[in-house]
This record gives C-alpha cells, sequence and structure tokens, in this order.
C-alpha cells in the first residue's frame, strides 16, 4: 500500500497496524492522510503502530477534533521510521 486517505471519520479505539508478510519482501514508503478526522478515545492513542523492517511510514493529520478526555496519539515506529506532520496532541 503506498496511500492511505481517511477523511471525516470518526475513530475511537481504532489504529492503523502494519504487520509484515513474507510473500512481499520489498515493502515501500506508505503515505497516510488523514483529514476532518474525529478522535473520540479518550487517554493515550497509538495511533499507528509498525512492525514491518525498514518500513518507512509518512503520517500527515489536519483539521483534526480531540473529543476523547486527556486524549494523546502516538506512533509505534518499531525497526522503521515514522514521519510525522500533525496538528494532534501528543505527536
Amino acid at each position: 500500500m503506498d496511500v492511505l486517505s481517511v477523511a471525516n471519520s470518526s475513530l475511537r479505539d481504532n489504529s492503523i497496524q502494519f504487520r509484515s508478510n513474507s510473500a512481499l519482501p520489498d515493502y515501500f514508503k506508505t503515505r497516510i492522510s488523514m483529514v476532518g478526522c474525529v478522535f473520540n478515545h479518550s487517554g493515550t492513542m497509538d495511533l499507528v503502530t509498525n512492525s514491518v523492517d525498514n518500513k518507512e511510514i509518512v503520517v500527515k493529520t489536519s483539521a483534526s477534533v480531540e473529543l476523547g478526555e486527556g486524549f494523546s496519539a502516538h506512533v509505534v515506529p518499531g525497526t522503521g521510521r515514522i514521519t510525522v506532520e500533525s496538528d494532534l496532541t501528543g505527536l
């Protein structure tokens, strides 16, 4: 997957997870765009979690609304790299 776009969506306990697959050894950069999303999760949320070696991910969020009490987003790069441009608390 090279691009994932999420727009005008409401997220609670949802996260994006990347897992390895021996059928596809070459993992290219993935760009994730989240625009106009509402985050209803309370507390800390792992927004993107990676468990693929050397995976490169770019996460961009804009026009976000945080409704969950004490909400804070995080990314878990694992053995890859995650670059973030975000308006979310914690990123």
